[in-house]
């Protein structure tokens, strides 16, 4: 809406005056901005700008039709004359200004100027912003009364005449008009500078440029509450889950349980594997980083299963962290990769440099088993390599097990970096065989000559000559089973617990 000359006297702004052009239509006059000029004018109007003046007694008829011409090309709405004297404005003047169409009207000398730009320019506001205004108390009524989202959006899009959505802070649509399809026009939600989401408007002309500024105050405000609402809602629900997650680990599965998991909307007729999550991080300067997005750590690997639909029942104790998730029939470990492959990126997101030690359980029936595959991945993530990211399966760990009790023994760990010694002073001394590393992958296609030639880059006679130069420096044969399963255990022993050769806290 607009404010015009025609609703400026109706507010008896100013409280007396005689209009001198009575064949301009007032209604038509719109008034932007107001402000108190004198002769010169070029260069200093706004296009619907109201001008004040003062005609003194020293002025003449002349300061008149200079005052129409200048206020004219200016483009000014209208001008207010305050007369010193009883000076008469010719009827040549008169027509000039009507052929302008620049409205005329005599107000008193005694009206303070400083009076009428106060209560026009709250006018000017007050016209501006009222629908506005009416429509954040819509807004703040639908809230209070509980009405959906959905119903707010429906207001906001009858103001605006516009198809409306509103969308969370990734963009999702929370709540939209029914032929919403494309948007034309963005206004944040915000709240401290924290942006909740965006309000759409499908109109580009719905909102002027140089009027979202001024809108988006009455709107951003009372759309906040829904988003406050459901962040509570939110935490409310994810602290119920993880709970229950939690009381799955830690015990039976009994009547109780299954029925507060057909309250959660969860199904354990199903089978799951345990992950158990550990979060390792250098920056003592901020000891709460994790513990401060634990809710959000949680919930996202729900959400990422929610996206690869899989079933995920998560849940935390401060920094420990533990996930149900479905095992399907077919590529379930690829599934359960890509999963943990998200789950891990959007805890980078949160909390930038955190390093993520997971263990991996086998699949268990929901029904009965999760307790033991909770302690299946714990037993797991005990044997993640300390400062560095990890996975590890209880299948490997199974292994693992049997090489930290050898690892115990200090005359075997000796051995084993004795003969692997002799491998890593080759290669560090500038050998071209890359020994270590052809062993590594040796083991790795178990003992395939083929296969390790091929992931080598290198030829079989060129495998065989490296192979050969191993079993001289080690004086072990890669022909004997017994000196394979040595070798092997001893190159398991320095990649796992080399680290930790005066930590027996692994030992199981």
């Amino acid at each position: 809406m607009n404010y015009t000359i025609s609703n400026m006297l109706s507010d008896h702004i100013p409280e007396d005056w005689t209009i001198l052009t009575p064949s301009l239509d007032l209604s038509e006059k719109v008034i932007t901005a107001i402000s108190v000029q004198d002769l010169p004018m070029e260069g200093m109007l706004r296009p619907g700008e109201l001008v004040l003046v003062n005609i003194s007694a020293n002025d003449s008829e002349d300061t008149v039709r200079r005052i129409i011409e200048e206020a004219g090309a200016g483009g000014a709405s209208g001008v207010l004359l305050a007369f010193e004297t009883d000076l008469p404005i010719s009827e040549e003047s008169i027509k000039r200004a009507e052929h302008l169409g620049l409205p005329l009207i005599r107000v008193s000398w005694k009206q303070r100027f400083a009076d009428i730009q106060a209560e026009v320019n709250r006018a000017i506001w007050d016209t501006r912003t009222g629908p506005y205004q009416a429509l954040q108390n819509s807004l703040f009524q639908d809230y209070f009364r509980g009405c959906p989202l959905e119903d707010a959006v429906l207001s906001i899009a009858t103001v605006f005449s516009a198809e409306a959505a509103i969308t969370d802070e990734n963009g999702a649509i929370l709540a939209s008009t029914e032929e919403f399809q494309e948007n034309a026009v963005t206004l944040p939600i915000e709240i401290n500078q924290e942006h909740l989401g965006d309000l759409l408007l499908g109109n580009s002309d719905a909102i002027p440029e140089d009027t979202k500024s001024i809108v988006l105050p009455y709107i951003s405000y009372p759309l906040t509450l829904w988003f406050n609402k459901m962040r509570i809602e939110r935490i409310t629900e994810t602290k119920l889950t993880s709970d229950f997650a939690m009381s799955l680990a830690r015990g039976p599965v009994t009547a109780a349980v299954i029925r507060d998991a057909r309250y959660l909307g969860f199904s354990l007729n199903q089978d799951y594997r345990a992950v158990t999550l550990r979060i390792d991080r250098d920056a003592p300067d901020e000891p709460g980083a994790v513990l401060q997005h634990s809710p959000d750590i949680t919930s996202s690997v729900v959400q990422e299963g929610d996206h690869l639909q899989l079933s995920v029942i998560a849940g935390d104790d401060l920094e420990h962290y533990v996930a149900f998730i479905q095992d399907t029939s077919t590529g379930s470990d690829l599934l359960l990769e890509k999963l943990l492959d998200r789950w891990e990126a959007r805890i980078q997101e949160l909390v930038p440099g955190a390093r993520c030690q997971m263990g991996i359980s086998q699949p268990f029936p929901g029904e009965t088993g999760l307790s033991e595959a909770y302690q299946q991945a714990l037993v797991a993530m005990g044997f993640c390599s300390p400062g560095k990211s990890a996975r590890i399966y209880y299948e490997n760990a199974r292994k693992l097990r049997i090489l930290a009790a050898i690892a115990g023994q200090a005359d075997i760990r000796e051995e084993a970096s004795k003969v692997l010694g002799r491998l890593i002073a080759y290669d560090q001394n500038g050998g071209s065989m890359e020994l270590l590393r052809t062993l590594d992958t040796f083991f790795e296609h178990n003992y395939n000559v083929s296969e390790t030639a091929r992931s080598l880059f290198i030829r079989r006679q060129s495998l065989h000559g490296r192979l050969q130069k191993i079993e001289e420096m080690t004086g072990f044969s890669l022909k004997d089973h017994e000196d394979l399963y040595v070798l092997e255990s001893y190159l398991h022993l320095s990649r796992n617990f080399s680290a930790r050769q005066n930590d027996t806290s692994y030992i199981i």
